[in-house]
């Protein structure tokens, strides 16, 4: 029988209770987020803390991520999912007030360098309890439609957050947003106090952390991170630079969140039912004519459109790659190979900083890394 697509939110309320509260978690968040993330590069600059500098500060977040990944999986693994995300929410809020607080007093290049990695220490403990409980918790014949709604859900946040993040940014500046952020980022556990924590015990410790993933699985999280780098820093900061307008990055961006969400749920449902490893290349092949497309760019119709476009195929990549690692995942430590995945991602995200730092033709260089990526994933 042919597999039809046809999305039924009923399916959702029928998914396990703690995917569930993941899922609107992830959703509150996201919005949150959505409002001032993608701005934030362009704050530091506006700040006058130079391109190079802002770039980065988000290379210091990433880098945070991976150094943190053992200790942040392992605090998870003690404390279980529930008590991460709470410990996680002051900490997150402490960070964000430091980046507010810059707009009333600058901070040395170096002091705001190691709030980065702070940052990225307590990204960690978030990202490994939610993907953890994730693999645990999804069904092995339907793991491809289970992520397929944690990218989706999200996303519909990410549709009109940067758009009103930009319109709020226009009329009341960074601080208020900032303030703004920090209560919506308060309310987004309420989810959780659903159902009662069920506290599992995941065994780990920062000993066991390895590099080694199966299936390919290192290079493409690798490719990921050079994508996630070029699509959510150099693409945004591109747009603003060539337009000069916080309107036209939140209205690009929102459209990269369309196509995300347009194709997200359908390529989960076929990566149940077709070859997921298929879905992944084409998807790659998909993402490199995009890249290769906006290095011709010129007018912001067609910035909208690309935006779209990047969207989809990132899509088709990030919901093909983490159902085949959930697969992987399952048959061995999950939380391991989630230390792995964060790793591999790290080293693609703070080697494009990095990269497009030490070059003259910035945007370029991202352009080109994200081509370089979509091409890895394409011949994995």
């Amino acid at each position: 029988m042919p597999y039809r697509y046809q999305f039924n939110f009923q399916k959702v309320l029928n998914i396990k209770d703690e995917l569930h509260e993941l899922y609107l978690n992830q959703v509150i968040q996201a919005f949150a987020i959505s409002l001032i993330g993608v701005f934030i590069p362009i704050y530091l600059i506006k700040l006058g803390y130079g391109f190079d500098f802002a770039l980065l500060f988000v290379g210091a977040m990433f880098l945070g991520i991976g150094m943190f990944s053992p200790f942040g999986a392992a605090i998870s693994c003690r404390i279980g999912m529930k008590r991460s995300i709470m410990l996680r929410l002051p900490l997150w809020l402490v960070y964000y007030g430091i980046l507010m607080y810059l707009q009333y007093e600058r901070l040395p290049e170096a002091l705001l360098f190691l709030v980065g990695i702070y940052g990225g220490m307590v990204d960690s403990i978030y990202w490994h309890s939610v993907n953890s409980e994730f693999v645990r918790n999804s069904n092995k014949l339907h793991r491809g439609e289970q992520t397929s709604h944690m990218i989706a859900f999200p996303s519909l946040a990410n549709i009109i957050g940067p758009t009103i993040g930009a319109f709020l940014l226009s009329e009341i500046g960074f601080p208020p947003l900032f303030l703004i952020v920090m209560v919506l980022m308060g309310v987004s556990v309420l989810p959780l106090f659903t159902t009662g924590d069920k506290m599992r015990r995941y065994k780990f410790t920062p000993k066991m952390t390895t590099f080694r993933l199966g299936d390919r699985l290192h290079a493409g999280f690798f490719a990921q991170g050079l994508i996630y780098f070029a699509e959510g820093i150099i693409w945004p900061l591109w747009i603003f630079i060539t337009f000069g307008n916080l309107i036209d990055v939140g209205i690009a961006m929102s459209a990269v969140a369309i196509g995300i969400f347009l194709v997200t749920i359908m390529v989960g449902g076929l990566s149940d039912h077709r070859s997921k490893h298929s879905i992944m290349r084409f998807g790659g092949l998909g993402y490199l004519f995009v890249w290769i497309a906006r290095f011709f760019a010129s007018t912001y119709m067609e910035t909208i459109l690309l935006s779209l476009l990047g969207g989809i195929f990132f899509s088709v990549i990030a919901v093909s790659i983490f159902a085949r690692f959930s697969d992987y995942a399952r048959k061995g430590n999950i939380v391991r190979g989630v230390v792995s995945r964060e790793m591999w991602l790290t080293v693609g995200r703070v080697g494009s900083a990095i990269i497009i730092v030490s070059v003259l033709m910035k945007f370029q260089a991202g352009f080109v890394l994200g081509a370089l990526a979509s091409l890895i994933i394409l011949l994995i």
